[in-house]
C-alpha cells in the first residue's frame, strides 16, 4: 500500500518558506553579514542550511566558515541583521489563508512543525497577521534532533493524537522533506528557494508548484476525517 492509499486525518505544515515568505529575509541578513565581515557569499551554502534548527545551523556555520571568520562573530552579526530586516512586515505565502479556511471548515486538525524556535515562530505568525490560526506549534527548541531527523514531525503528530502515517506534511526544503518522510508521513514539497533535483524527487514524495495545488494533489480537502481531538 502506498502512502497515498492511507487515511489522511491531519495536516502538518513547515513554516518558513512555506507559510511565511521569510527565507529570503534570512538570506538577505546572511548576505549583509557576509558583506560586513568580508566573507565570500555562497548562495548554496545558505540554501543547504534551510530547515535546520539552531544547533544544526551553528554546526554548519562552524564547518563552513573555517578559516574565514569566527563563527560566533558571524552568527551574532547575522542575528543583528535579521532583527533589523524583520522589523518590516512579514509576507504570507500565496494560498495560506484559503488553505487554513478550508481545513477549519472541514474540521481537519493541523499543526506547525518548524525548525524555528517556538517563541520566534509565534511572533512571526502574529506579525504576519496569522495570530491564533495555528493552535499547535512545535518549534525546533522542543526536540533534541532537528530536521532532517523525524523527531519534530513525530512530536507534531503526537500533539494532534494521530499516527504519523495518517498525517500529510507540507514542506519547502530538502531537510524538511527528509524529516517528514522519515516520520512515515505522506509528504508534499512546495519548493521555495531551491527546486528539487531529479534524484531528490525519487525519494517518493509529491512536488507542487504552490500550497493550494499541493493540497489538491494530496486530496486533503476531499478526505473524511474523525472529529477533532480535545487539544485541537
Amino acid at each position: 500500500m502506498s502512502n497515498r492509499d492511507v487515511s489522511i486525518e491531519a495536516v502538518i505544515f513547515d513554516m518558513d518558506g512555506l507559510l511565511l515568505d521569510t527565507e529570503r529575509v534570512y538570506l538577505d541578513g546572511f548576505r549583509l553579514a557576509c558583506d560586513a565581515l568580508k566573507v565570500p557569499f555562497h548562495h548554496d551554502f545558505y540554501v543547504n542550511m534551510i530547515g535546520l534548527n539552531g544547533p544544526s545551523t551553528k554546526l554548519a556555520l562552524r564547518k563552513g566558515l573555517v578559516g574565514l571568520v569566527d563563527p560566533h562573530i558571524f552568527e551574532e552579526r547575522w542575528r543583528v541583521e535579521n532583527a533589523v530586516l524583520f522589523q518590516q512586515p512579514i509576507e504570507v505565502k500565496p494560498g495560506v489563508h484559503e488553505t487554513i479556511t478550508g481545513l477549519r471548515h472541514r474540521e481537519i486538525p493541523y499543526a506547525i512543525a518548524t525548525s524555528t524556535k517556538t517563541s520566534r515562530a509565534t511572533d512571526h505568525l502574529d506579525r504576519a497577521g496569522l495570530h491564533g490560526l495555528f493552535p499547535v506549534i512545535i518549534g525546533g527548541d522542543q526536540v533534541k534532533r532537528g530536521k532532517p531527523s523525524p523527531d519534530i514531525y513525530l512530536k507534531a503528530a503526537a500533539s494532534l493524537n494521530f499516527a504519523p502515517q495518517n498525517c500529510v506534511a507540507f514542506e519547502d526544503s530538502e531537510n524538511g522533506v527528509r524529516a517528514a518522510l522519515s516520520a512515515g508521513m505522506m509528504t508534499v514539497q512546495v519548493p521555495d528557494m531551491k527546486q528539487p533535483s531529479d534524484e531528490f524527487r525519487k525519494l517518493g514524495h509529491m512536488v507542487a508548484d504552490d500550497l493550494r495545488s499541493g493540497v489538491r494533489m494530496a486530496g486533503v480537502e476531499r478526505r473524511r476525517t474523525v472529529p477533532p481531538k480535545s487539544n485541537f
